[in-house]
């Protein structure tokens, strides 16, 4: 009996420390999203929105912690558990004031969100009785802490490296050296592919350019590789519409690769100095 107990409890922490980590990836990547489409012009996220993906990233973070906690029975899982109630319910009073549900939509949502935080209650309830029994480490046990520090400290960087991002920045690696074609140099270009014609345009005289006379070869084969993908997503019926791909992953994955190309651009010919096709900065 005593084994089964520790079994389910392991089982319960492997599902919240899973489970925090999917909605933190969720997260980062829709803040990354957020921050191309900014990049592309189309539009600016609200204030409010960014600090509300921030704050839940950083509950979905303490829930993570929490479970990896449970799954190692340590004697620092109450702690976290209930901290991370604590942050769920002060979540739930700002988001009450602060983002009022607007449709049906949003009210399940917001039910949904409710639930999962009456459930986590009940879970911590457990885990005090857990430590009650008996039946979780001692605080002088060093695989607790140990764990929890690694989990926290690659979860924290890689969360810092996300938020930090900004689109246009390019790293000193990926900064292209200086060339100079044969043929005249365009001092603008537009991104903009289209079937059977040029992807990269001179946005001043409007002629179609081949990237390998004007860029470095890699950016040139990025470039390449980049309409590949765009074209294997369009739709056989309407290949002069946009590209349709199959998984939501894929299109941010294809959006993400856009703003990057365009921060290489910008590197080659400067800040404000390249322009992209209205399809792909949608």
């Amino acid at each position: 009996m005593d084994l089964a107990i520790d079994i389910v409890a392991r089982l319960i922490g492997a599902f919240y420390a899973f489970g925090g980590w999917l909605a933190l990836r969720y997260l980062l990547t829709d803040d990354l999203l957020d921050k191309m489409i900014a990049a592309l012009k189309v539009a600016q996220p609200e204030p409010k929105d960014v600090v509300r993906r921030r704050v839940l990233a950083g509950v979905g973070l303490l829930t993570c912690l929490s479970g990896v906690a449970l799954l190692l029975l340590s004697r620092w899982a109450p702690v976290l558990f209930l901290a991370g109630l604590a942050a769920q319910g002060a979540l739930l009073v700002w988001a009450g004031r602060t983002f009022p549900p607007k449709d049906a939509a949003d009210r399940k949502g917001r039910r949904g969100t409710i639930n999962a935080a009456v459930v986590y209650s009940a879970v911590t309830a457990v885990v005090l009785w857990l430590q009650a029994d008996g039946r979780l480490s001692s605080w002088s046990d060093p695989v607790g802490p140990t764990a929890l520090v690694l989990v926290g400290g690659v979860l924290g960087v890689w969360m810092w490296g996300h938020l930090r991002w900004r689109a246009g920045e390019v790293d000193d690696e990926e900064v292209w050296p200086e060339f100079e074609p044969d043929l005249h140099p365009p001092t603008r270009v537009r991104l903009a592919p289209m079937i059977g014609d040029w992807t990269l345009w001179d946005a001043d005289d409007g002629r179609g350019l081949d990237p390998f006379t004007y860029l470095p070869e890699a950016l040139a084969q990025r470039i390449e590789q980049w309409e590949a993908v765009r074209e294997r997503a369009l739709d056989p019926e309407d290949v002069f519409g946009p590209p349709r791909f199959e998984t939501p992953v894929a299109a941010r994955e294809y959006a993400e690769e856009t703003v990057a190309i365009v921060a290489a651009l910008e590197a080659v010919f400067g800040a404000g100095n390249v322009e992209v096709a209205a399809d792909e900065a949608s």
